[in-house]
């Protein structure tokens, strides 16, 4: 598996597919550290994105 290695085009794609290919391929083998930090990247991710649309949201009411 070499996922790293496209990492600019992998990365793009983060927000559909990362969840699908950590927990299908990675999950099975036990905990990855990579996981871990992607896991951790992405709810970062998730959250802060949250954040900036209730920012919006505040904003354009």
């Amino acid at each position: 598996m070499h996922v790293m290695q496209s990492s600019r085009e992998w990365k793009q794609s983060w927000p559909k597919h990362i969840r699908w290919i950590w927990n299908k391929q990675v999950t099975a083998n036990g905990e990855d550290p990579r996981r871990v930090v992607l896991v951790t990247t992405y709810n970062a991710w998730q959250a802060r994105s949250a954040k900036e649309k209730s920012k919006d949201s505040l904003f354009n009411q």
